[in-house]
């Protein structure tokens, strides 16, 4: 299973549910996830645990290309920091994009079962 940015929002709540009808996965890889880290922990970590997903690749910016990122507009920085500060009812919620929020999550993660680059 492959999410890029709101994907992986989407496909956290796909592998929930198709784990729960028993499809196992050999791979999940996440680019630049603007997934919360809230779902992710409810949705997808509890079958890195298990085991019915054997391997969790990330791929994100360094939080300095976040910043610089003029994609935005007026904004000034990347799309990921406008969803997680602008969207969520003024209340910052980061996503697992965020360096220090992939940093922690992969800590967490069963031995060897995760894995995250970082580009820029």
């Amino acid at each position: 299973m492959v999410g890029h940015s709101a994907g992986s929002i989407v496909s956290s709540f796909m592998i929930d549910r198709l784990v729960q009808e028993g499809m196992h996965f050999e791979s999940v890889s996440f680019m630049a996830p603007a997934v919360r880290i809230d779902t992710f922990d409810k949705r997808v970590r509890p079958h890195l645990q298990t085991g019915a997903v054997k391997r969790y690749q990330q791929f994100h910016l360094t939080d300095r290309a976040e910043q610089d990122d003029g994609s935005c507009g007026a904004y000034r920085r990347s799309l990921l920091y406008l969803v997680s500060e602008a969207f969520e009812g003024g209340a910052a919620r980061r996503s697992l994009a965020c360096r220090s929020s992939s940093t922690r999550m992969v800590r967490r993660c069963p031995t060897r079962r995760c894995t995250r680059r970082r580009g820029r």
